[in-house]
């Protein structure tokens, strides 16, 4: 979807300069393709934008393309003013007459509750809601499936209780269907354990491949008795900070009792990096701990990109060691700033 394009279609931005077009395109781009994001995509906007009734036109198509263009224009999933704040940050963006830009806003915030009031409101309700009566299996799960992803820093239990009331709430046959689906399901949780002191590139590039193999993946943050580590406590809260909507959690016992409590709701697989033949050989000896202390233990093995392969954790705090300006610079490049 170009919006760009969709921009230069809504007539009463006509007279907008193209510059400003380009960069108001550019800002709603950035957003829509947050890394968190799996339902609330571009995808999402283009299905809702060719979709809109062929017998509204004029003014009122004016209006709801750019409601449809900004109503999820800021998301976060643990955030309850997305809506309102997707309505402001529109309010800001385009210069239009008032009473054509408080109609649009109203209905950007209208579809917190789906009950919002007028033409404008209920032609996006209609649109943006459309997925509770959808009737195609594959689509109802291609659905449960994104809002999963983006409610994956959220322990499977909780996500499967929510969602769950959510669904029957509807009263929808199909809805409560697909809440029979997910109260059964068991997902393939991926646990990927360590010290990550600190967490750096390396480990984000294992966490990024991993989480293209499960249904989730749980950052597992333990304490490596042969280490002086920080609490795991601590650890748990830097790394939250770095790497937001994912399922953070610290550990302090054996990791076969973090195995073992997932697998009462799940199938759990041990995620493991490798740098190199060096990294593969103790690993290999650590699976065999493993399995002795829980027999039939899935453990897999990720390569990490080459780039990484000289990053370690011990290295990075030897340089923060170093008082130079060159040492800390570089500790810092091999650290992540934000990846959402």
């Amino acid at each position: 979807m170009d919006i760009f394009e969709c921009l230069q279609q809504i007539s009463v931005l006509s007279s907008t300069a193209p510059d400003k077009l380009q960069q108001l395109a550019d800002d709603l781009m950035r957003r829509m393709t947050e890394p968190h994001r799996y339902w609330h995509t571009l995808h999402h906007l283009e299905d809702l934008w060719t979709r809109i009734p062929k017998d509204v036109s004029g003014e009122l198509l004016d209006k709801v393309r750019l409601a449809i263009l900004f109503h999820d224009a800021i998301y976060l999933p643990d955030s309850s003013t997305n809506e309102e704040e997707s309505a402001r940050l529109f309010l800001k963006s385009v210069e239009l007459e008032q009473p054509f830009v408080e109609e649009v806003a109203l209905a950007i915030e209208g579809t917190k509750t789906g009950q919002g009031t007028g033409p404008t409101a209920e032609i996006l309700n209609a649109l943006d809601r459309s997925i509770l009566n959808e009737t195609s299996t594959a689509k109802l799960m291609a659905w449960e499936k994104a809002v999963a992803k983006e409610y994956q820093y959220v322990s499977w239990p909780d996500y499967r209780k929510g969602r769950c009331e959510f669904l029957r709430q509807q009263n929808i046959e199909t809805l409560n269907r697909l809440a029979e689906y997910v109260e059964a399901y068991r997902p393939t949780i991926g646990i990927y354990a360590g010290s990550f002191n600190p967490f750096h590139l390396g480990h984000f590039d294992i966490l990024a491949k991993a989480e293209k193999l499960f249904d989730k993946v749980v950052v597992a943050v333990g304490t490596n008795p042969t280490k002086a580590d920080e609490s795991p406590e601590n650890r748990t809260m830097q790394i939250k900070s770095c790497i937001p909507y994912r399922e953070v959690r610290p550990f302090s016992n054996l990791l076969i009792e973090l195995v073992q409590e997932i697998r009462t709701y799940a199938n759990p697989v041990v995620v493991r990096g490798l740098r190199d033949g060096f990294d593969l050989q103790f690993e290999l000896n650590q699976a065999r701990f493993h399995e002795d202390l829980l027999p039939g233990i899935e453990i897999v093995y990720l390569p990490c990109g080459r780039e990484f392969q000289h990053i370690s954790s011990s290295a990075i705090r030897a340089l923060q060691q170093f008082s130079s300006e060159t040492a800390q610079n570089k500790a810092r490049d091999y650290l992540p700033k934000s990846f959402c």
